[in-house]
């Protein structure tokens, strides 16, 4: 597979979706007959002993088509959440578009939904035959404070018809389940609710199958995958409404969606559907609240449990363990960093907030694995399929990510999650000795190219948490001398740089070789990298300036031999001494007085890096613009990565613009706080890509949001600015 940057899995677009699970009664849950058909008796991953709470039906209306291809959801998404602490619900939400979309468990690499939203018929004359929650009402969000959870409003206003509804989501810290609860105002007592909900059911929603089965209240509905020897199922309840019907069917064909907008009801009701891309449908009367909660188990009636234990709990009750999971953390942090209380009113909640998305993006059964973000951007192609189970998405663990969400945890105080963090670094190690490129959470192998800056990332972490007081066994250390040994012996080649695109002679990443042999005491070695960093990376010829200039990366060291480089992604051919980037900047941020930590080399250091400042920040060279008075800079001129192959600006960068500056006068960091947060969304993701259009900016669709990297990197900005 053709390494492309960041991201090259299957992405896509929303899909029409429906619920995948068991839909209980919601008079209760009851407890659930058991009577095994003998006229489709299931195979053994699908059978029930004894006792069971639950028991399928033998079909009788079976759909027979496979569906249209699986479609991912928009990965930059509007919320994120989970319950705090590694022995809670091991459940991750995502919402998109204003309805709920990927839901992980039991990992945060793993799905189990991919969208859960809303339909509305029965109207009135003169209405629309049905509404959906994604595409007609418009979608507000309202903070919560620093909790990763969800409390959002819908409202609906046409033809003299005014509906709204808030939705708050949040995961239940005690049960495997997520819970929705929607309040409606302005629904006509005539109306039907239609829950729907498609599973992409361990990891995929290609081969996922729904079936009927009984209970003592009624009809419930069932699904899950078979293209896995340990199948997670998922069981849902509505609560609040009397349930009229219920159907599954094949995504694009014949599922609830597809009918209500065919017909303006639920024509026919299907009780058995797949392997393929499933949907499935509950209709319920017009009330003035529903609950509905989603459970996962690794049988129906492990998963019917946790729904019915949940349920015993009323929504407010499962919020209020929920924020005090959150608080308890919050004030652990406030407890080990006293400087969080000189901060402003306003960045000390952001600050815990972005404390609290980068600990929502670790997964709870491998300590220390945080991932980049829950998402799965394709933006290269812009629509993705991704139906195999190893598409890796943003929810992989890249040891340079993760090196920044360690850091800004430890400046927080939690030494204890940085610590964890640079263990599952040694896991990432591959039998070779170099470290994977990107991983799972469980560490196996995605991508597997070296790139050198992830392997120096491991000893400053290392370096950093023996500064405060941490140490390492046996196991540990000999990792690190592993490290060390391979740094020491580098010459400043890497395979692959900071956006694993090219080989060659980068500054980014001679930087943190340099700081890491600096952290080490090994001064000799640290200088050796800067000299090769001047002597294989800058231009002093080039088009773009009669200084010389650092460039983004020199493939065999030659800066101004005339060599060319293609772009990824499509991109055009382009002269190597016209390529630039913000890498250069790197080494302000590990040695921000050159002079001083390098003699001879330093003057020299600091004098080319303003050079090519003023190179990087001329809007003409292609990287830099200003947008309503905010700096913002692609990745590189030329840049292709991004909706429709051009590269967006990433706000991460206009955070790096702020080096220099900060390396003069470090009061100015809560400054640079303050621009990067204007470039958030309004339910405060920091994403990967902006799209500009017309002095507007907003997050680019299918890009990752959010960026955990660029929340890692708003902590340590928060915590400079703190001393000031």
């Amino acid at each position: 597979m053709q390494n492309l940057p960041r991201c090259c899995c299957r992405r896509s677009l929303p899909t029409f979706a429906f619920l995948g699970t068991v839909l209980f009664s919601a008079l209760g849950l009851p407890t659930v007959s058991f009577a095994e058909s003998s006229q489709a008796r299931p195979s053994r991953s699908e059978r029930h002993t004894e006792g069971s709470r639950i028991a399928l039906t033998a079909p009788t209306r079976a759909s027979q088509t496979r569906g249209i291809p699986h479609f991912w959801p928009d990965s930059a998404k509007e919320l994120v959440g989970t319950a705090y602490g590694r022995d809670s619900s091991r459940v991750w939400f995502t919402t998109v578009q204003g309805i709920v979309s990927e839901v992980y468990y039991p990992r945060i690499d793993r799905t189990q939904v991919s969208d859960l939203q809303l339909l509305f018929s029965n109207l009135g004359d003169g209405q629309p035959s049905f509404l959906e929650e994604k595409r007609d009402f418009g979608s507000n969000y309202t903070s919560t404070g620093a909790m990763p959870r969800g409390r959002m409003e819908g409202v609906y206003e046409k033809n003299g018809l005014s509906i709204r509804f808030t939705k708050e989501i949040v995961v239940d810290p005690a049960s495997p389940v997520l819970r929705v609860r929607y309040a409606f105002k302005g629904l006509p007592s005539s109306a039907k609710i239609h829950v729907l909900h498609k599973p992409a059911a361990d990891g995929d929603g290609a081969g996922d199958v729904a079936r009927l089965a009984t209970t003592d209240a009624g009809p419930v509905l069932v699904a899950w995958d078979t293209q896995t020897s340990n199948q997670t199922y998922q069981v849902a309840a509505v609560a609040g409404s009397e349930i009229e019907s219920t159907s599954v069917g094949s995504v694009g064909v014949d599922d609830g969606w597809q009918q209500l907008n065919r017909y303006g009801r639920i024509a026919f009701e299907s009780d058995a559907v797949g392997p393929g891309n499933v949907a499935l449908t509950t209709t319920v009367k017009a009330a003035d609240s529903i609950d509905v909660l989603v459970g996962f188990g690794a049988s129906l009636d492990e998963a019917y449990t946790a729904v019915a234990n949940s349920r015993a709990r009323s929504f407010d009750a499962v919020v209020r363990t929920f924020d005090a999971g959150w608080q308890g953390y919050f004030d652990a942090l406030s407890n080990s960093a006293p400087w969080l209380a000189r901060l402003p009113n306003d960045i000390r909640t952001d600050t815990l907030w972005n404390a609290a998305l980068i600990k929502s993006h670790e997964d709870k059964l491998n300590p220390g694995a945080i991932i980049a973000s829950l998402g799965v951007p394709d933006l290269p192609r812009g629509t993705g399929a991704g139906d195999g189970k190893e598409v890796g998405g943003y929810h992989l663990v890249w040891p340079r990510d993760l090196y920044k969400s360690a850091k800004a945890l430890m400046l927080l105080g939690d030494t204890e999650s940085a610590l964890d963090a640079l263990r599952f670094m040694m896991r990432q190690e591959l039998p070779g000795g170099t470290i994977a490129q990107n991983t799972w959470v469980d560490a196996r192998p995605f991508w597997v190219a070296q790139q050198m800056d992830q392997e120096a990332y491991p000893l400053i972490l290392a370096a950093q948490l023996k500064e405060r007081g941490v140490t390492f066994d046996s196991a540990l250390q000999a990792f690190l001398d592993r490290r060390l040994a391979l740094v020491e012996n580098s010459n400043g080649y890497t395979a692959q740089e900071r956006w694993e695109e090219e080989g060659g002679y980068s500054p980014n990443t001679l930087a943190v070789l340099s700081a890491a042999m600096s952290y080490w005491n090994r001064p000799a070695k640290a200088e050796q990298f800067l000299r090769v960093a001047l002597e294989n990376s800058v231009s002093r010829r080039g088009p773009l300036s009669n200084r010389p200039y650092f460039i983004r990366i020199a493939q065999r060291g030659l800066p101004d031999a005339g060599d060319w480089l293609q772009i990824n992604n499509g991109g055009p051919w382009v002269a190597e001494a016209r390529l630039i980037d913000g890498g250069f900047l790197e080494w302000l941020k590990w040695f921000p007085r050159p002079q001083e930590s390098f003699v001879g080399l330093g003057a020299e250091l600091s004098s080319l890096i303003s050079d090519t400042n003023a190179v990087y920040q001329n809007p003409a060279n292609g990287v830099a613009s200003v947008v309503r008075g905010l700096p913002l800079f692609l990745r590189y001129n030329s840049d292709a990565y991004g909706l429709g192959g051009f590269g967006g600006p990433w706000p991460i960068l206009t955070a790096e613009s702020f080096l220099p500056e900060l390396a003069r006068d470090e009061s100015k960091a809560l400054d640079a706080f303050r621009t990067v947060r204007a470039l958030y969304t309004p339910s405060k993701m920091c994403p990967e890509q902006l799209t500009v259009r017309d002095q507007t900016l907003s997050a680019m669709p299918f890009a990752a949001s959010p960026l955990v990297w660029c929340h890692a990197q708003m902590v340590e900005l928060a915590y400079r600015g703190s001393k000031w």
